[in-house]
């Protein structure tokens, strides 16, 4: 399919045909067509309006489907009116030189205390024919925030002045002194996956597999291969010691191919073992493709993949696989790799079912640093409670954190309450995060209620109102009258991954006057109740939003890029979309994991910082 870009800009040109490789599309710019097109005046002050301008006047004047792009800066702390915006380097009618942009941001941060955080934020419009407009401008299609400081750094760039006083938000090291390839990283990667999923949904395309069985072999593999073939009896045996000291899978690198690395998944059989299979915890994982191959007549068996180098992911091993269509019985056969030293421990506080999560964890992925525990920093504590539930007729076990100095002659704190409590508590290390980013002054004292699910959680977390009941007429009440917290819901959080988040949402809808802030992570969206007769890719809580008047609510929401598209990813987006076309405040990540325990830790940092961040 061909599409026109509209730009003239060949650098802007290369870099999208190769964030759009491998979809089937032929990207032409301005320069590549035949037919004349006038430069088009950019009247808009926002970047989708710029993007949607560009697009429609190019399509106008060719025909053919176009996208456009824009971008603008923000910074936090100014006034809309006060905003750069889309005219950064436009001011007071002027178009800046670079130094001169350089000595005018310098002032506008001077006035915001020396530094501020800011953002470019992107939009894209795509015109298919006269009825078919997309555009998109969310969280995901921007840079992540950076800071901007008044103090100078000695180098420039010619049309790049903004970077001499850019800050890396992480290590506070000037973008300049940040190595090339990490720059690189941080200036082109991290919308990359946006601009893709932008099309891919919006023109029906098939995706980049994030994981697949690699044309090309691991070298460790044939080296072994080939010693056993020449007779080095001791090379197998060599092997296995290297697996033992540094366990599995093997990671290589990819000399031409920096987006990719080579993982090859090893099993230890005996003679009992036909097949072994490698289930990854992924929305195609579901396949019985990810079979290993035995080596020679060794008991090494083996497959290697071809694995996005950014992610984070789980994966099982079927061993003598019937290699039939039954996964909800192939589903209760999986073990994980005894040989990978990475792995969750999900503990059954009866120890009778405890349950070993293998994952990989690949070399460019975001390194997270709220989930681990800290030396000296004050601590908060954690107390457990056995609660009557008078509603249910049953004992609840909650635990409640207090941030370290916690005082009930202290203002009222902030407060937030997550269902799965234990999941959270001993999995998600939610204790060490709350540590941290307080000890940070990431975000302000806040008491934390963790409520356990029980065998009823599914009943429980599917938009229940009991459960609302429960919540609101007992313990909120308990909680209030056992904690110093505040009383007004926009100092309040309701929290949880999964069907907790769907229920976080549906409490927000139902009880904003409790909670003025929902934070979902990988909500199950695709809830929909009993009878009800909408489509299998509707979003049943977007419809119960946009049937409300605005409500006083903000919004973090959360899904991984290895979650099921239609069934998570689709619908998380189309809650967004509903939110933000009403007016809410929503922050929406799509982290680089699937729908287990690997980010959610990290990513509940994220959303505290979003939502109530200081």
């Amino acid at each position: 399919m061909k599409i026109l870009y509209g730009t003239t800009n060949q650098g802007k040109l290369n870099y999208m045909r190769t964030q759009l490789d491998g979809l089937g599309l032929e990207v032409l710019s301005i320069n590549d067509i035949d037919e004349k097109v006038e430069d088009v005046e950019e009247n808009g002050n926002l970047p989708v309006e710029n993007a949607r301008e560009k697009a429609l006047a190019y399509y106008k004047a060719t025909g053919i489907p176009v996208f456009s792009c824009d971008s603008g800066l923000f910074i936090d702390g100014l006034d809309n009116q006060s905003q750069p915006g889309v005219h950064v380097r436009r001011v007071g009618g002027k178009n800046l030189s670079d130094e001169e942009m350089i000595s005018h941001y310098c002032a506008v941060v001077a006035g915001l205390g020396g530094e501020a955080k800011a953002q470019y934020k992107n939009a894209i419009c795509l015109v298919l024919s006269e009825t078919e407009i997309y555009e998109y401008h969310g969280d995901d299609l921007s840079y992540e925030k950076f800071i901007l400081t008044s103090v100078p750094h000695i180098k420039r760039q010619v049309g790049f002045p903004l970077d001499s006083i850019s800050k890396d938000i992480r290590s506070g090291n000037y973008f300049y002194d940040i190595k090339e390839d990490e720059y690189v990283q941080l200036k082109s990667d991290q919308i990359a996956d946006a601009f893709r999923r932008f099309f891919i949904e919006n023109l029906g395309l098939k995706g980049e597999a994030f994981i697949e069985k690699a044309l090309k072999r691991s070298s460790v593999i044939a080296e072994l291969e080939g010693n056993l073939n020449q007779g080095k009896t001791t090379a197998l045996a060599e092997f296995w010691a290297m697996i033992e000291d540094h366990g599995a899978p093997i990671i290589e690198n990819l000399s031409d191919d920096k987006k990719h690395s080579l993982v090859t998944f090893i099993y230890k059989g005996d003679e009992t073992v036909d097949n072994v299979l490698v289930i990854p915890e992924i929305e195609e994982g579901q396949s019985l493709e990810y079979s290993m191959d035995r080596l020679l007549d060794t008991n090494l068996w083996y497959l290697t993949s071809k694995v996005r180098n950014d992610i984070r992911f789980e994966y099982f091993l079927s061993i003598n696989d019937p290699l039939d269509d039954d996964w909800d019985r192939r589903i209760e056969q999986l073990s994980h790799d005894q040989l990978n030293k990475n792995f969750l421990l999900v503990e059954d506080e009866n120890e009778d079912d405890n349950e070993i999560l293998s994952h990989v964890i690949m070399p460019r992925a975001e390194e997270h640093v709220w989930v681990k525990e800290k030396e000296n920093i004050s601590k908060g504590t954690m107390k457990k409670y056995m609660i009557y539930i008078n509603k249910l007729g049953e004992e609840r076990r909650v635990r409640v954190y207090t941030p370290h100095g916690y005082n009930v002659t202290n203002d009222p704190y902030k407060f937030m309450v997550l269902t799965d409590g234990d999941e959270y508590i001993n999995i998600l290390s939610t204790k060490a995060v709350l540590d941290n980013l307080i000890a940070e002054k990431r975000i302000s004292p806040t008491v934390v209620l963790f409520i356990d699910s029980t065998d009823t959680r599914e009943e429980e977390l599917s938009c229940n109102d009991i459960f609302l009941e429960v919540l609101a007429d007992e313990l909120m009440p308990w909680f209030r009258a056992n904690y110093h917290i505040s009383l007004d819901p926009k100092d309040g959080i309701i929290g949880g991954l999964s069907l907790g988040g769907l229920t976080a949402a549906y409490i927000g809808l139902k009880q904003s006057h409790l909670f003025g802030n929902v934070l979902s992570e990988s909500g199950a969206f695709w809830y929909k109740p009993d009878r009800c007769e909408e489509t299998e890719r509707a979003c049943w809580m977007s419809k119960k939003y946009n049937q409300v008047d605005k409500l006083h609510l903000k919004f973090y929401l959360n899904v991984g890029i290895l979650e099921e598209f239609d069934n998570m990813i689709g619908v998380n987006r189309k809650l967004r979309d509903i939110l933000q076309a009403k007016g809410y405040d929503v922050i929406y990540e799509e982290f680089k994991g699937g729908h287990d325990y690997l980010c959610w830790g990290e990513t509940l940092a994220n959303g505290l910082m979003a939502l109530i961040g200081q």
